[in-house]
């Protein structure tokens, strides 16, 4: 009898040190510091748990980068058509359907001009220098989304000589384009 009492004792024992070093690397885990893709501080090796947000705008980066090598610039062509050609406002709906896994938009042809009434009715306007990767910058006529705002880059689908490329919005033609606004993309935060 004796010895079966010793050995729940143990059992008991064991369970709560199990249980504590549970909690502990829990803790641990839910403490760590994560950064978006294009962060200066972000580690593609680095094991880490994030926000959806996080994961949403990571996952629109990759599908524009992926456009680059092979996508076609089309004006007016909606997505998803043939998957790679686009024009400006067809690839940042594009971008964004494939990040969050569905249509979350008021208008079924999004233009440059619904984006910005949407996004202004949205209060997701934004001072460019609050840029994060995965958010929407815009001109009168031209939408693309922030790729690495410590650079002042942007992806977009630029024109039917350029294809898809990623450009500065600080220098060059974009830089000098009048009436430039960035926008935080608020359809990341959407469940």
């Amino acid at each position: 009898m004796r010895t079966s009492v010793t050995f729940y004792y143990f059992l008991t024992f064991v369970g709560i040190l199990f249980f504590v070093s549970i909690q502990e690397d829990a803790q641990a885990v839910s403490q760590q510091h994560v950064a978006p893709q294009g962060h200066p501080d972000f580690n593609q090796n680095q094991f880490q748990f994030g926000s959806l947000e996080d994961l949403r705008r990571d996952n629109i980066l990759k599908f524009v980068e992926s456009k680059i090598p092979i996508g076609d610039y089309e004006w007016g062509k909606p997505p998803p058509d043939n998957g790679t050609d686009y024009d400006c406002s067809g690839l940042v709906s594009a971008a964004i359907q494939e990040a969050i896994g569905k249509d979350p938009f008021k208008s079924d042809r999004m233009t440059t001009v619904t984006f910005k009434e949407e996004l202004d009715e949205k209060g997701a306007k934004i001072d460019c220098a609050q840029a994060k990767p995965g958010d929407i910058i815009w001109w009168q006529g031209h939408i693309g989304l922030v790729s690495k705002p410590e650079q002042g880059l942007f992806i977009g689908a630029q024109s039917a000589k350029l294809n898809m490329t990623e450009a500065s919005y600080e220098t060059g033609h974009w830089g000098a384009k009048a009436g430039k606004a960035c926008y935080k993309n608020v359809y990341l935060q959407e469940l």
